[in-house]
């Protein structure tokens, strides 16, 4: 990529989306399954404390600021899953009212 491409709005989007894991539209059923199952270990490591990828937070913050980052870090994985289990919701409806 050049220092002068300029990207348009929809690709801003879709790699915003991409990078978070909601660009549901190119994820197969199992796809979602498979990102929602490791949000879900991130948030279990996450409410335990054993988040490794964290270690710099153990190391420059007090326990109380360490739990608001772990739960705020949580809220927003538990969103992820919601929005792309909410978009599995919408297809099957729609699916289900064409027949």
């Amino acid at each position: 990529m050049s220092l002068f491409d300029r990207k348009t709005p929809e690709e801003k989007t879709r790699e915003m989306l991409e990078k978070y894991g909601l660009d549901i539209n190119s994820y197969t059923d199992k796809e979602i399954r498979t990102r929602n199952a490791k949000d879900l270990k991130e948030i279990s490591e996450a409410l335990w404390g054993s988040g490794l990828d964290k270690f710099w937070t153990r190391l420059y913050t007090n326990p109380a600021q360490r739990i608001e980052m772990n739960l705020l870090s949580v809220l927003v994985k538990q969103t992820f899953i919601l929005i792309r289990q909410n978009e599995l919701i919408l297809e099957r409806l729609k699916t289900f009212n064409k027949k």
